[in-house]
């Protein structure tokens, strides 16, 4: 009985992982930090470096564990987040209908050569 239980456990996970693969969304992670003097900034597309709106910023925990605030894009694709407090880095999860989920980190600091994020999100195959 319990080899038939692990073999439909196994089945509804090939499915599952099926079914996210047969949407095309993938999940991409930026390995090195962004920089930035805010959490504000324009989420961009496509190699032309178009403006993409209504895309969820969601600001996270750690590891991008628990969202702590989110927004959305606006028409021209800008995002404001509430200001941090401190110097620190944080971590944002950008996801939006027919685009890849990307997670990347920014490291906030008043001695950053930019004052917004330009961030770019991959269309999803």
């Amino acid at each position: 009985m319990r080899r038939v239980l692990i073999g439909a456990a196994v089945a509804l996970a090939l499915l599952v992982e099926g079914a996210a693969v047969a949407q095309g969304v993938s999940t991409v992670q930026y390995a090195q930090p962004f920089r930035a003097q805010t959490l504000a900034g324009t989420v961009l597309a496509g190699l032309m470096g178009t403006p993409v709106k209504d895309v969820l910023v969601e600001e996270c925990t750690p590891g991008w564990k628990v969202v702590e605030s989110q927004t959305k894009t606006d028409d021209a694709g800008h995002f404001s987040l509430p200001g941090p407090a401190r110097t620190q880095l944080y971590y944002l999860r950008l996801s939006a209908n027919g685009f890849n989920t990307t997670l990347i980190k920014v490291r906030v600091s008043s001695k950053a050569h930019d004052k917004k994020l330009s961030l770019k999100i991959e269309v999803s195959t």
